[in-house]
């Protein structure tokens, strides 16, 4: 009889032991795929794909587009070509915006922009593809980092983190992948 109970007891002790380190196993995963949450893996193409706020992972290709033209209005109306190149490491562009951009990029949309060069500061035109190529990059990693998707339009238009550089850098690059 002792040793019935005592098995009992054991076989509770090791069912609630399993039960604990799945539950933690369970928990260290959910940790660890949190930013991992940001990216779907496009496996057809092998690259990594951002994944956006939900308002713009829904929106339809010509309201992106749209929106996107509302954005380079803006940035055109600031005139940043014809200012001091110190003006591209200003702090001006939020959250929103470089969402809206980067999913219109990211969808291989079109934003036809005539005569792009004279909208965009110089030093930007004298870069390569590579370079731009390379910022992007750092741009879409940047945003991995720092942008939480989970927030509201209004939140994210108030994390202001994004340079005239950065938002140089996407529209020139946008307006070069569509002549290449």
């Amino acid at each position: 009889m002792i040793n019935m109970l005592l098995i009992g007891i054991i076989i509770l002790l090791l069912a609630i032991c399993i039960f604990l380190v799945i539950l933690l196993m369970k928990k260290k995963s959910t940790n660890q795929t949190n930013k991992s949450d940001l990216i779907k893996e496009d496996f057809s193409k092998d690259e990594k794909k951002l994944i956006f706020p939900k308002k713009i992972e829904e929106m339809g290709y010509h309201s992106l587009v749209k929106s996107c033209v509302i954005i380079f209005d803006s940035f055109k109306a600031l005139n940043y070509s014809k200012k001091n190149e110190k003006i591209l490491s200003n702090v001006e562009w939020h959250s929103w915006q470089i969402s809206l951009l980067l999913s219109l990029l990211q969808r291989d949309g079109d934003l036809f922009v005539p005569d792009i060069k004279s909208i965009i500061h110089q030093s930007i035109i004298d870069r390569s593809l590579n370079y731009l190529e390379s910022e992007i990059k750092k741009i879409e990693n940047k945003y991995y980092e720092n942008v939480n998707i989970s927030k509201s339009r209004d939140d994210l238009s108030k994390d202001v983190i994004w340079t005239v550089k950065e938002v140089s850098i996407i529209f020139y690059y946008m307006s070069l992948v569509k002549t290449k």
